[in-house]
């Protein structure tokens, strides 16, 4: 039998959180999550506002301010329980989608409920100690507003935020849709920085093989094989949600977003 020791760290955390058999969808946050801090972009056409709120009260009132702007609510930490019931009950989301959200290991995938889609991806990151670690991103869209979730403060979503500061491209003019795709198209694109970097660091490996061979190397090439198979994972489960919301027209329904997708 495992010992706690030998158990998956998702494992670990599920039993020292003692939440094995509780209910579905009740809502637990994980020790050390981070104070969540709440970030606002609303713009249209002509119009741009960029707000990060002390308070969801204030975050909501500026929301229902302009009902006609779109919205990016960019919520960053899970450690405020009473926040998230908040959202959950304001913009409709639904209690499971709440749960995976806060367990923030779910593979990607893409759910409808109302007509709003519920999509989690990952955001992948090359680390300087040589290994490869993936948050958790989910993405809610409602009718004029997309909502992220992550359990950091630090993500690699800040060119899109720059394009949309700076009015390029045609993200001020489409749909929520769009702003979802966005969001989900530069997470993608950053897994190609990501192969570059573990590329540069398979070359340095091979090159510190033919001239110094050792056992700490071998090790490491072991480590990086075992890290690219978890990216390849990752991402046929992104392809695999991708196709789902093409082949899904309840899903996708604009068919020029859907040819972006």
């Amino acid at each position: 039998m495992d010992t706690p020791k030998t158990r998956p760290k998702v494992l670990q955390q599920t039993i020292a959180g003692n939440k094995v058999g509780r209910r579905p969808g009740f809502l637990y946050i994980p020790d050390g999550a981070l104070k969540p801090r709440l970030f606002l972009l609303s713009f249209d056409v002509n119009f741009y506002q960029e707000n990060e709120f002390k308070t969801y009260e204030e975050l909501f009132a500026f929301y229902q301010q302009y009902p006609n702007a779109r919205h990016w609510i960019d919520v960053r930490g899970y450690g405020d329980l009473e926040l998230l019931q908040k959202f959950q009950q304001d913009f409709d989301i639904h209690p499971l989608q709440m749960e995976d959200v806060i367990n923030d290991y779910q593979r990607p995938k893409v759910e409808e409920e109302d007509g709003q889609l519920f999509i989690v991806t990952r955001m992948m990151e090359f680390t300087k100690s040589n290994c490869l670690e993936d948050d958790q991103l989910s993405i809610f869209t409602g009718s004029n507003y997309v909502i992220t979730f992550q359990s950091d403060y630090e993500d690699c979503l800040e060119v899109l935020r720059d394009r949309i500061r700076a009015g390029k491209g045609v993200i001020r003019k489409r749909p929520v849709l769009y702003m979802a795709y966005a969001i989900m198209d530069v997470v993608i694109d950053y897994y190609f920085v990501v192969l570059v970097q573990v590329g540069d660091y398979l070359e340095s490996l091979e090159d510190y093989l033919f001239e110094q061979p050792d056992k700490k190397t071998l090790n490491q090439i072991l480590n990086i094989r075992r890290e690219v198979n978890k990216f390849r994972r990752l991402v046929w489960s992104e392809r695999d949600k991708i196709n789902e919301m093409l082949r899904d027209e309840e899903l996708v329904p604009d068919e020029e977003t859907a040819h972006l997708f």
